[in-house]
């Protein structure tokens, strides 16, 4: 801390490697490129990597990694800290630094911690669970889980409206969570009749969470936050354990994600932050991508690199990108260049109608999986509202192309799979009340959450349950959770109790022979209870970080559709994905930009980050599509060309009129001017 605070200026010295490692160390940095071998090995003080789209990130960020520990720079009982958002993005760097570190030959001391900011938050939780009024055997309450707990107060308080739905609440308390704003200093700053409301609704239930020993995922990153604040003891050992931290996708944290990591690395300011803010697209979530824009200025003598050599686009698609973002005004201001090749012009497609668009998109994949010789899966269709999936489905299963839409609905919101581990929930967390009233009337017992909340949870009135749960909790000690789950269903007959409530109960239980493979991985690692309970923490730590890129996710496609199948998505979906070739529907004012943007800067400049995502997932073909006219949200209406598809310069596009998959197209209507 006194070099850090002292006037002169600082020299970071990078450990020099002992004679036995340098054949290591240059495994680890082969076939990096100068600024990536720059963000690599300068690993003491802050460092901020801004790397633009297709720069190669993650293996930066991986390599990073394999050389803090080929350097014996993390000794004794110190780990080094990799924070992502996504459980799919901690997987694959965790295999990518395991695979280079064998084949470097090396052997850390310590593996490195590589997790999710709430995978990291439950790891604090769990050793300062006391400080914040828990035990260590606290549930985690998911989305439907704290709906149904704000909607239990709010009957009980007698509060409601029109306004004030259990919903708006839920929203209210995770911003107010995400920003740290406790019950008291919110409620004494409230003015309208919905904060007012909120306030007391906030208070009572963070009174239950604690009575029923329960987090909810916002208090995964905020709790952790005020018990390094009130704890600095706690903080010091955080800091000591962990003295090189790493963050990717910087630019998407919030305001408790921010300070979580300033707590953490304000001792050692060993952080390093990979990200780029033109591909800040989660406002809508509380990101906030001035955090990735002020990291320089939070952080002295930070050292700044940037990778602006793209791997994946063409020149082309480069120049389409940089003509759309460059007209923001709040970033870091990069220049993007590639080695390939400059590729084929950038389509921009009008069609009459969203049918026309959908049946160019249509023909036009399958026209590049015949000729060219494409595989589905090279091929993904962009579009920037869920509503628009409908018309491209209805095309692509006219032509019989197998497709995919990602991003459907979650298996763990599937409602066989939430009654399951309500009950293992309950073996582990007897006390976890909301659990109890899900599974109270599975299969039915003939008593209401109301008359079991006035019995005050009391389970004597139904001997059976008890009795089963009580022998639940014993075997949960002493049995493995694939057998637990046997057990489970079979005691309740769960399958029987499908087929009479559902008429896809076949379906069902194939879902809950899902959960069981995905029981059985801990089972093999860890012996009961152990096993079980890190299972469940898993489960909901997958529920809530991981997005449309999650394995776990169902896609909605036709039974009969393989893996090898085109992509439908929304472009918030996209992130972090790369296609052959790329078509984005909808490239209209009032989409793309979205309607609820065109009056506001911050708003419109976050769409135009959208479109810059959307572009750079191509590879060789971009197709940018738009209609004169299109029938959304229950209403026909003339569209005009998005201001995007001006942004991109003229001389690397072509105009095409989509009328050769379409006979109705009056050739005279078509329209735009460059």
């Amino acid at each position: 801390m006194g070099l850090l605070n002292s006037k002169k200026p600082i020299t970071f010295i990078i450990p020099m490697p002992s004679p036995l490692s340098k054949s290591a160390i240059h495994k680890i940095l082969t076939g990096l490129n100068n600024r990536q071998k720059e963000a690599v090995c300068h690993t003491e003080g802050p460092v901020l990597i801004i790397a633009g789209a297709g720069s190669g990130k993650t293996r930066t960020l991986t390599r990073r990694l394999a050389y803090i520990l080929s350097q014996n720079l993390v000794v004794g009982d110190k780990r080094a800290l990799a924070i992502t958002f996504t459980n799919k993005a901690a997987e694959e760097m965790e295999k990518r630094v395991t695979i280079l570190l064998k084949d470097a030959g090396i052997s850390p001391n310590q593996a490195p911690f590589i997790g999710t900011f709430h995978s990291f938050g439950a790891k604090i939780l769990h050793s300062a669970a006391d400080i914040v009024g828990r035990s260590r055997n606290y549930s985690i309450y998911d989305e439907e889980d704290a709906l149904a707990l704000i909607k239990r107060i709010m009957k009980e308080l007698e509060i409601g409206g029109e306004k004030v739905t259990p919903a708006a609440i839920r929203h209210e308390i995770s911003r107010l969570k995400n920003e740290i704003i406790e019950p008291s200093v919110y409620a004494a700053e409230t003015s309208t009749p919905f904060e007012k409301a909120a306030a007391a609704i906030y208070a009572r239930y963070e009174e239950l969470l604690k009575e029923h020993n329960a987090f909810d995922f916002d208090d995964l990153i905020e709790k952790p936050v005020r018990i390094f604040r009130s704890s600095p003891a706690i903080l010091a050992r955080f800091q000591e354990e962990y003295p090189y931290v790493l963050v990717d996708e910087y630019q998407d944290t919030n305001v408790s994600q921010y300070q979580l990591i300033k707590l953490l690395a304000g001792g050692h300011q060993n952080i390093c932050v990979v990200g780029d803010d033109a591909q800040s697209i989660y406002r809508w979530r509380g990101a906030d991508f001035r955090n990735f824009l002020n990291f320089d200025r939070d952080w002295k003598d930070t050292k700044v690199v940037k990778l602006e050599q793209n791997y994946r686009s063409s020149k082309n698609i480069l120049k389409a990108a940089d003509g759309v973002i460059s007209k923001n005004v709040l970033q870091k201001k990069k220049k993007l260049w590639t080695q390939n090749e400059g590729g084929s012009p950038v389509f921009v497609v009008e069609t009459a109608n969203e049918h026309e668009e959908a049946r160019f998109v249509a023909g036009r994949a399958a026209e590049l999986m015949s000729e060219r010789g494409l595989n589905p899966k090279d091929i993904a269709v962009f579009y920037r509202t869920n509503a628009q999936a409908r018309s491209l489905e209805e095309a692509f299963l006219e032509a019989n192309i197998p497709y995919r839409i990602v991003g459907g609905v979650k298996f763990y919101e599937r409602r066989e799979i939430k009654d399951v581990l309500a009950y293992l929930r309950l073996c582990v967390n007897p006390d976890d009340r909301v659990s109890l009233e899900r599974i109270i009337n599975v299969p039915p017992r003939g008593i209401s959450k109301e008359r079991l909340r006035r019995l005050d949870y009391n389970l004597s009135v139904i001997p059976s349950l008890e009795e089963l749960l009580d022998k639940l909790k014993t075997l949960a000690e002493i049995t493995p959770a694939t057998e637990l789950i046997f057990h489970l269903v079979k005691a309740i007959d769960y399958q029987k109790y499908l087929e009479k409530e559902y008429l896809n109960a076949d379906d069902r239980w194939e879902n809950l022979m899902e959960l069981l493979s995905l029981a059985r991985g801990f089972d093999e690692r860890l012996e009961p209870p152990r096993g079980l309970r890190a299972f469940l923490e898993s489960v909901h730590l997958m529920q809530e970080t991981d997005h449309a890129t999650s394995e776990h996710r169902r896609l909605l496609m036709a039974r009969n559709s393989e893996t090898d199948a085109v992509s439908l998505m929304t472009i918030h979906c996209a992130k972090g994905l790369e296609f052959e070739v790329v078509f984005v529907a909808g490239c209209e004012e009032g989409l793309l930009p979205h309607a609820r943007s065109l009056l506001d800067a911050e708003e419109l400049e976050e769409e135009r980050r959208l479109a810059y995502v959307a572009i750079t997932r191509a590879k060789k073909e971009l197709y940018l599509c738009f209609s004169r006219q299109r029938l959304l949200f229950g209403s026909r209406e003339p569209a005009i060309p998005s201001q995007f598809i001006y942004d991109v310069p003229p001389e690397v596009t072509e105009f095409v009129a989509a009328n050769k998959y379409d006979d109705e197209v009056d050739e005279d209507e078509e329209y735009i001017e460059y």
